[in-house]
């Protein structure tokens, strides 16, 4: 289970970075980072895993464009700009001539009005990587749970996932809450945080096991339990 909460929290920074770069943008592309709130194939598992980006095999490259087919056959075009970030498998920092055709590559940012998703942050995944995400992608919200609380009602908690999908979960008195690796309420959890955690269908409904908690913080970086807050540019990662 520590394995699928580092895969989250890649995830996440990855989210965490593109949202910190976008604030930064001028105000006409503010603006249409409003009109975007999620990118083509982010629900429904049809390009990616990401509820703010998209995630597939890079099938050409043309100049500074990517192509990433996703699980369905999906196409998505990715302009790297000059601001873009690049990481590589070994969480290193790359640069575009280090990207390949077959590799499998997560991408953060916004669609522009023509469709293509202008990226702030790349990352390259290796084979076990992307095996486990496919794994949580399939089991999600049915023995593991990610994404954004959207409204909490009793015990009640409204996520969007992070393939873009809502889910109402529930938490009972056997589910351990967690943030900053301390144990919390469900007080605690406010709107806007950052959830993950395994748990099981009772009823039709995931009663989560275990939650653990992050916070989009000042300048959208990712705060989370023994992680970083976004990708390192020569470290590896450490769950």
């Amino acid at each position: 289970m520590r394995i699928m909460h580092a895969v989250f929290a890649v995830i996440f920074s990855i989210c965490a970075f593109a949202q910190e770069q976008t604030s930064a943008a001028p105000a006409a592309q503010q603006g249409r980072q409003d009109r975007g709130q999620r990118f083509p194939g982010a629900r429904g598992g049809g390009g990616g895993f990401l509820g703010n980006g998209t995630s597939g095999t890079i099938s050409e490259i043309k100049g500074n464009v990517l192509t990433l087919k996703g699980a369905e056959g999906k196409t998505f075009a990715v302009k790297i700009g000059d601001n873009a970030r690049l990481i590589g498998k070994d969480r290193a920092q790359i640069s575009l001539k280090d990207l390949k055709v077959g590799d499998y590559a997560t991408a953060g940012g916004q669609p522009g009005t023509d469709g293509v998703i202008e990226a702030r942050v790349v990352m390259l995944m290796d084979e076990e990587a992307v095996k486990r995400m496919k794994d949580a992608q399939a089991n999600m919200g049915k023995t593991m749970i990610a994404g954004e609380v959207k409204g909490i009602n009793e015990t009640k908690i409204t996520v969007q996932r992070m393939d873009g999908q809502t889910q109402v979960i529930e938490v009972d008195e056997n589910t351990s809450l967690k943030k900053m690796g301390e144990s919390i309420t469900l007080a605690d959890i406010k709107v806007g945080d950052r959830i993950s955690g395994p748990g099981e269908l009772k009823g039709g409904v995931f009663v989560a096991k275990e939650l653990r908690v992050g916070q989009m913080g000042a300048g959208g970086q990712q705060r989370r339990s023994g992680q970083m807050d976004r990708p390192a540019e020569s470290k590896p990662d450490k769950p």
